[in-house]
């Protein structure tokens, strides 16, 4: 029998093992939280980040470490989105657990309900992640079958949508 996993504002992007932290000026007038995807700021304004939009498939800084102060400059940790770097991410409420996503190029968006940000399985044509394997968000045990919802993914940042690249 399928399960839904119902997620909370606690399930925020967070790293999965080894970690870079590094800190980046905030753009202006920015409110995003702890564990939202971060982008670079647009011209003249490349050196801050601000919150991506939905399905963000260029020039992810990675994950923020810490709420925005909402003061222009104003120095902020992120996770780095280096592609050899993991991260876990809850998947969307609609997404049942579909082994053949491992290994495929998926979107990030901003839940419906929570401050928090989920893995959109069935979009792929939004490359932002790539999905490496589903957890239990109970128990953090391997999935060993389909067809749960709202479960933890383990991702890397796809290399086409980082700063940082394939390479690097």
């Amino acid at each position: 029998m399928a399960t839904t996993f119902v997620p909370s504002t606690g399930d925020a992007i967070r790293p999965y093992g080894r970690s870079e932290i590094q800190h980046f000026p905030e753009a202006a007038s920015q409110s995003f939280k702890r564990g939202y995807p971060v982008i670079l700021d647009a011209a003249s304004n490349e050196n801050r980040v601000k919150v991506s939009a939905d399905n963000p498939t260029a020039a992810v800084v990675g994950i923020a470490a810490a709420d925005a102060s909402g003061v222009t400059g104003a120095m902020v940790p992120v996770y780095l989105a280096k592609p050899h770097l993991r991260f876990q991410v809850r998947t969307v409420a609609s997404d049942a657990v579909d082994f053949s996503d491992i290994g495929a190029c998926r979107a990030l968006q901003a839940h419906a309900s929570l401050a928090i940000w989920v893995v959109d399985t069935t979009d792929a044509g939004n490359d932002s992640v790539v999905i490496e394997r589903y957890l239990n968000p109970n128990t953090n045990a391997l999935q060993t079958a389909e067809g749960d919802s709202e479960v933890t993914a383990i991702v890397h940042f796809d290399p086409k949508c980082t700063i940082f690249g394939a390479g690097t």
